[in-house]
């Protein structure tokens, strides 16, 4: 009776292994999901920035080249207005327009370096998705890997005690004590034959 306790004992608790695996299995998908689409939607939010910080830095250079080109003309207009020649002067000009493209050069690059600063960190939460789905993954498989193995120790230990208790019974029946030689004399014989169980019969 008791091995078929431990038989089915085995079972119950092979079946809660597999259980408890699928369970832990379960809350690291779960939690891998999460985590990529955490990390897939912050790289987006960071893309849209990127393209927004390089569409801000062609607009502020713009902007600086436009405030330029006014600044040169109302300094022309005041020389033209003043009655002097251009001469002395045509210097000053030419310099203040190689002032404004070198400025919208440097707008223009600072909105593509944070852009690609940007782009860097959505590349690198990109990367760490794929890690995240590969390592999550591996957990997984290792989950159930150990519910499996403990599944099955607990089945065979179950079928280890069966079949103890199987061969105790049939021992029994065959009048064999469990665990003993055979011998039902009552004793072992000793130095030269003696057999102390002879005076127990």
């Amino acid at each position: 009776m008791s091995g078929i306790i431990k038989f089915f004992g085995g079972q119950q608790q092979a079946k809660s292994e597999r259980d408890a695996a699928k369970i832990s299995a379960l809350g690291v998908k779960t939690e891998t999901i999460a985590t990529i689409k955490a990390d897939l939607f912050t790289a987006g939010n960071l893309d849209t920035a990127a393209g927004e910080e390089i569409s801000q830095g062609n607009v502020d250079a713009r902007r600086r080249r436009r405030k330029g080109e006014l600044e040169i003309g109302v300094l022309e207009a005041a020389i033209g207005k003043s009655g002097f020649t251009t001469e002395g002067f045509d210097d000053l000009v030419e310099d203040s327009k190689h002032e404004i493209d070198l400025d919208e050069l440097l707008i223009r690059r600072g909105g593509q370096l944070r852009a690609e600063a940007l782009f860097n960190q959505a590349n690198q939460l990109r990367a760490s998705a794929e890690f995240t789905r590969i390592t999550g993954r591996t957990r997984e498989a290792t989950a159930i890997f150990t519910g499996e193995t403990r599944a099955r120790a607990s089945r065979l230990s179950g079928t280890v005690g069966l079949v103890e208790s199987i061969e105790q019974a049939a021992a029994a029946a065959a009048g064999v004590p469990s665990g003993g030689n055979g011998s039902t004399s009552g004793g072992t014989a000793g130095p030269g034959g003696f057999n102390p169980g002879e005076f127990n019969r």
